[in-house]
C-alpha cells in the first residue's frame, strides 16, 4: 500500500451520522483515503452498543464495521461553543454526512439552506427515510422499515403462509442504501470540480428500496398485472431459484431460460422435453401453463443427488449456479478470503474478526485496511486543535460540557 496513492487523499468528511446507512457511507470514503472525522453525541452512537459481545468488550464489531478508519469527536451542539466547533469543523470540510432528522437540523439551524450561505463549496449529503415530502416526511425509519417492508420487497419474497415474514441480516438494506449514498457523494464532488459550488445530494430508505425492487414493482403495476410472487404455474423460470439436494444442502439455479434450457435437459436428463415447443420459452411455459409441473420434475431429480454432483455437471458446461451458503460458511469461502472481500480486524482485547472490506477494489490505488472504530471522543482534543483552537479554549469547552 505504501507505493499506491488513496483515490480521496486530501478531502475532509464531517460525518454527523448514527446507526448504519450514512456512516457505512462515510466508511467507504474513509476507506479510499478521505479524512473522516466522526461526531458524535456524549453518550455516543447507538450502534456502539450492539454486538459488544463479551469476546469483544468493550468494542463492537457492528460499529467498527461502520466506522473504521475515522477519527472520533464529541460536540454537544446544543450548546453555544460546541455549535461553534461544529461549525469550525466545516470550514475545511468537503462534506458533511448527516441522517439527523431534517426538521432537527432546521432548528439547529444546520439545514442546508442556512449552511451553504456560509460554506458554499461544501457537499451537504444528507439521508432520510422517506423522502422530503408526503405525509410521512417525519417518520423515522430503519431499513426493515423504510427498505425492506415500504419498498414491496419484504412481502415480495414471501412464498408461503408461515406466521413469519423473511427477516433480511440486520442493516443489509441500509448497505445498499450506503452504496447508493456514497455514489452520490462523488458524483457532487466531480460536479464541484467543474462548477466551483457545493450542493445538497441526498437518497433515502424507501427512494433506494424501491429502485432496488423496482423489477417487482413494475410488473406488479396495472398496465401488467402479475403480482410477486407469481402463483407456481406461471412461475416461467424455473431455472431461477434453489433446491434442495440429497445430502439437505441447498443449490442456486440462476440459468438465462432461452440460452441454457438444453444445457439444462443434458444435465437433469430432460431429453423428452428437449425439443417440446412448450418448453422452449418462458412465454410458451405461461401460454401452455406447464412451468409448475416442471419445477415438481426438477425438484425430484435435484433431490436424488448431493449438491458436489450438480456443480460438477453445471461448471463442466459453464452455466450458471451457486451454493446456498450460511454466513458462517462464507467466512471460509476460499472465493470470499483470497479476494480479500472480508479482512482481518485485530481489536485491543487480542481477538480477531473477519469484517467485510468495502466493495471497491482498484488496480493503481489503495484502500485503507479495516481497523478498530475509534474510541468515543478519542480525537476531540488533536482534531479541534488542528481546527485552530487553544488549550485554554478546549479546556473551557470540555469544561462546559460543549465537547469531550
Amino acid at each position: 500500500m505504501a507505493d499506491k496513492e488513496l483515490t480521496l487523499s486530501g478531502y475532509t468528511v464531517i460525518d454527523f451520522s448514527t446507526v448504519v446507512a450514512a456512516p457505512s457511507a462515510a466508511r467507504v470514503l474513509a476507506d479510499m483515503g478521505a479524512t473522516v472525522i466522526k461526531v458524535e453525541t456524549h453518550t455516543g452512537d447507538t450502534t456502539r452498543f450492539q454486538d459488544a459481545m463479551a469476546t469483544l468488550k468493550p468494542e463492537s464489531y457492528a460499529f467498527t464495521n461502520c466506522n473504521s478508519n475515522k477519527a472520533s469527536v464529541c460536540i454537544n451542539i446544543k450548546t453555544e461553543g460546541g455549535k461553534e466547533a461544529f461549525l469550525r469543523l466545516l470550514e475545511t470540510a468537503d462534506v458533511l454526512v448527516t441522517n439527523i432528522r431534517y426538521k432537527s437540523l432546521a432548528r439547529a439551524g444546520l439545514d442546508y439552506e442556512t449552511l451553504k450561505e456560509r460554506f458554499p463549496r461544501l457537499i451537504y449529503a444528507h439521508f432520510c427515510g422517506y423522502g422530503y415530502k408526503g405525509p410521512d416526511v417525519d417518520l423515522p425509519g430503519y431499513d426493515m422499515s423504510g427498505f425492506w417492508s415500504r419498498s414491496g420487497a419484504l412481502l415480495d419474497g414471501h412464498l408461503d403462509d408461515s406466521r413469519r415474514l423473511y427477516e433480511p441480516a440486520y442493516g443489509m438494506g441500509d448497505l445498499f442504501c450506503a452504496g447508493y449514498f456514497t455514489a452520490g457523494i462523488l458524483a457532487a464532488l466531480l460536479g464541484r470540480a467543474s462548477t466551483g459550488h457545493g450542493t445538497m445530494v441526498s437518497t433515502s430508505l424507501l427512494h433506494s428500496g424501491v429502485w432496488a425492487n423496482g423489477r417487482n414493482i413494475m410488473p406488479a403495476s396495472e398496465t401488467v398485472g402479475d403480482v410477486v410472487p407469481l402463483p407456481e404455474k406461471w412461475n416461467y423460470n424455473m431455472f431461477y431459484r434453489a433446491y434442495r439436494c440429497s445430502d439437505g444442502k441447498w443449490l442456486c439455479l440462476a440459468f438465462n431460460y432461452v440460452q441454457h434450457f438444453k444445457l439444462a435437459c443434458d444435465v437433469f436428463g430432460l431429453d423428452d422435453i428437449r425439443d417440446d415447443p412448450r418448453y422452449q420459452t418462458q412465454g410458451a411455459l405461461r401460454y401452455y401453463e406447464v412451468a409448475e409441473e416442471l419445477a415438481l420434475r426438477l425438484e425430484r431429480i435435484i433431490a436424488q443427488k448431493p449438491r458436489e454432483h450438480w456443480m460438477r455437471e453445471l461448471r463442466a458446461r459453464d452455466m450458471v449456479y451457486a451454493p446456498v451458503l450460511s454466513g458462517a460458511e462464507v467466512s471460509r469461502d476460499p472465493q470470499v478470503l483470497e479476494n480479500g472481500f472480508l479482512e482481518p480486524v485485530m481489536f485491543a482485547n487480542g481477538k480477531e474478526m473477519l469484517i467485510p472490506s468495502i466493495p471497491v477494489q482498484f488496480s493503481d490505488y489503495a484502500i485503507r485496511p479495516a481497523k478498530p472504530g475509534a474510541a468515543l471522543g478519542a480525537d476531540t482534543h488533536e482534531v479541534l486543535k488542528n481546527a485552530g483552537y487553544t488549550e485554554e479554549e478546549i479546556s473551557a469547552l470540555t469544561a462546559d460540557g460543549s465537547v469531550r
